[in-house]
């Protein structure tokens, strides 16, 4: 299972999504990093099983939460890489209808505050830094062999 971290590290909690791949990577498992969720296109089609992790406005910052696709309707939408989550998907869905439109997608949303000031720097808060190794051990029990968990 293909762990897909995205976001943006100049928008500050934002790049949450990029250091939990960089993490999970750091242990072992296969990650990749994203800066814009339109990457997605290459990788839905015949690609296997997706972990997409991305910072979710709305919740509360550092809180690790697993999302159904249909809840990204639901989500605040505040991106900072013009094309959403769900939006990316349900083109990548389609582009891929030819090839494994139905792969297994399972989404982890990390809680963020309000976006930084211009000019306020660019690093994750203290609550969101946090939820990084949260969020690896969650990725970790997904992958588990269900006799395991």
């Amino acid at each position: 299972m293909l762990v897909l971290g995205l976001g943006q590290h100049a928008a500050g909690d934002d790049g949450v999504g990029l250091a939990v791949a960089a993490a999970a990577q750091a242990a072992g498992l296969e990650a990749e990093a994203l800066g814009d969720p339109l990457g997605l296109l290459d990788r839905l089609g015949g690609c296997g099983p997706l972990v997409i992790v991305d910072a979710v406005a709305g919740l509360t910052p550092g809180l690790v939460r697993w999302l159904e696709e249909r809840d990204l309707a639901a989500v605040v939408r505040v991106s900072s890489h013009g094309v959403g989550l769900a939006e990316a998907l349900a083109l990548a869905r389609h582009l891929a209808a030819g090839e494994d439109a139905t792969a297994e997608v399972r989404i982890l949303g990390i809680g963020i505050g309000p976006p930084p000031a211009p000019g306020s720097g660019t690093g994750l808060s203290p609550a969101v830094a946090a939820a990084i190794p949260v969020a690896v051990d969650a990725i970790r029990r997904l992958l588990l062999p269900a006799t395991r968990r």
